[in-house]
């Protein structure tokens, strides 16, 4: 985010007001660290000066370091964890490592004397550099975008937090010099909003589903702000959303570069974020948070694989590949149907993935419709006469879904008994007719079905007028007239 601050470089607290700190609560963590640290204060909590390090237990979980300061730092593994207040030092914020290689923050702003959606403060963790001067260390980065060929990230995070404006957010930036020392040739930050309150809104989506990524995430373009003097900052800053508002376990960051690199990109309306050359600096994730929230992030996984090497930070200390779904069923086809239901039969995946088979979803127009664990399902409730799209997901006992077989489309029985008609055509002691609605008159003696009486009755009958002047009606070989060529394609319907 933009406008940090060096390391050590404090902020005056704008939550002073003639010499005292304005009466708001102080966070868990902060309550912590007055009750354990000597000499801390309340005070120095709140006016952005580091706490003393303890090694007291949060939730059941061993602090093994903690720093409250205005824009202190932890390193964790290869992580740098900053404590960003970047948009005022009024509000308290902590940042931790746990006994157990997790690590986060904790927050808790109230009502302050700034204003504007874009001033948030932002509690996060960097695996790289900055644009300024904040590194981790790594060698991946910073990178050139065109050296990028592979680039995922692995995160497993818990959040608790209030219903205020707030987001969890990924980011990096590009720079036309290279990393650290760069702000100053900043082109573009590009924001991935990976969870976020119902407060945190904007006017739409710039396009719908614009990126689906190779683990089956798919994300918005929710704001395009191109390059040069279009917002508050001089560089580009285009921002994605999560479609379904839930922190992936795993994400394609090479998916998200593919689509912004596209050259000329209409949604993006800025051709220079395709610049090959430029830089990429690291991958930060935070919550940005605004006015009135509190709230605890815990990172148990932040680890990054660019290009096939790892950085690691959490608990593990690995990238560990998400559990294989298992494959798609195949052959789905539709067996039987009535005026309100629908017979489907499918075969079941061989390889089922990381697990076992347990059970099939069977979806129609696109929602769930019943759950079986045969590989045939019957649908029911469905409307006579009424087209629908059905297909099938495999569901292994840990959950993993495959993604849905090919659909198939059938169309339910319009209820009519049998020997009823959709339409029929007198031709003098017969009454013609169409058994299935497609316009043909098949059924000539009117019995209810097609049999070979239909077929000598049409022979002698086809020269009627009634039969010669309903073409439409008795041309089964499709030339256009009625004639013996047509006994013979109704022979051939038996």
């Amino acid at each position: 985010m933009n406008g940090d601050s060096e390391p050590g470089e404090g902020h005056e607290p704008s939550g002073i007001e003639g010499g005292h700190v304005r009466d708001r609560p102080l966070s868990r963590r902060s309550l912590l660290s007055a009750s354990v640290a000597a000499g801390a204060s309340a005070l120095a909590l709140t006016s952005g000066v580091a706490s003393a390090h303890h090694t007291e237990s949060v939730d059941g979980r061993h602090v093994s370091g903690d720093r409250c300061g205005s824009n202190d730092q932890l390193w964790v593994d290869d992580a740098l964890v900053i404590n960003n207040d970047w948009a005022t030092s009024s509000a308290d914020m902590c940042i931790s490592h746990y006994g157990d290689g997790s690590f986060g923050w904790e927050w808790y702003r109230g009502e302050t004397e700034i204003h504007g959606e874009d001033l948030p403060n932002y509690p996060q963790a960097l695996i790289g550099t900055k644009p300024w001067a904040d590194d981790s260390g790594v060698p991946m980065f910073p990178i050139q975008r065109n050296e990028v060929t592979d680039w995922d990230v692995e995160l497993d995070v818990e959040q608790e937090r209030s219903p205020n404006e707030w987001n969890f957010a990924l980011e990096w930036w590009f720079t036309d010099a290279q990393p650290p020392g760069a702000g100053d040739t900043i082109t573009h930050e590009i924001m991935l909003v990976l969870e976020r309150s119902e407060m945190h809104t904007k006017d739409g989506n710039v396009v719908d589903d614009a990126v689906t990524d190779k683990y089956g995430n798919t994300f918005h373009y929710w704001e395009s702000l191109p390059e040069g003097p279009s917002h508050d900052s001089s560089w580009g800053f285009h921002i994605f959303r999560t479609a379904d508002n839930e922190i992936p376990s795993h994400i394609d960051l090479t998916a998200i570069l593919d689509y912004l690199v596209e050259d000329p990109h209409d949604a993006l309306n800025d051709p220079g974020v395709s610049d090959g050359n430029r830089w990429i600096s690291g991958v930060e994730i935070g919550n940005e948070i605004w006015d009135e929230t509190d709230g605890d992030t815990r990172v148990n996984e932040f680890n990054v694989r660019l290009n096939g090497e790892t950085a690691t930070a959490g608990v593990s200390g690995e990238f560990s590949e998400p559990p294989a779904p298992p494959a798609s069923p195949t052959d789905l086809t539709v067996v039987g149907s009535d005026d309100s239901s629908v017979t489907l039969s499918w075969v079941g995946p061989t390889d089922t993935g990381d697990g076992a088979l347990d059970h099939y979803v069977v979806t129609v127009d696109g929602d769930e419709a019943t759950t079986v664990t045969s590989t045939e399902a019957t649908v029911t409730g469905l409307t006579s006469d009424t087209a629908y799209e059905f297909a099938v997901v495999a569901v292994t006992d840990a959950g993993l879904e495959s993604a849905p077989s090919s659909s198939v489309s059938a169309r339910t029985d319009d209820g009519d008994t049998p020997g009823d008609c959709v339409s029929s055509i007198d031709i003098g002691e017969y009454d013609a007719c169409d058994l299935d609605g497609d316009g043909l008159h098949t059924d000539v003696t009117g019995s209810g079905s097609l049999g070979f009486n239909d077929v000598v009755t049409f022979f002698e009958e086809h020269s009627r007028p009634e039969i010669q002047n309903n073409a439409q009606a008795f041309d089964f070989s499709g030339d256009g007239r009625v004639g013996f060529n047509d006994v013979v394609a109704l022979f051939e319907r038996l």
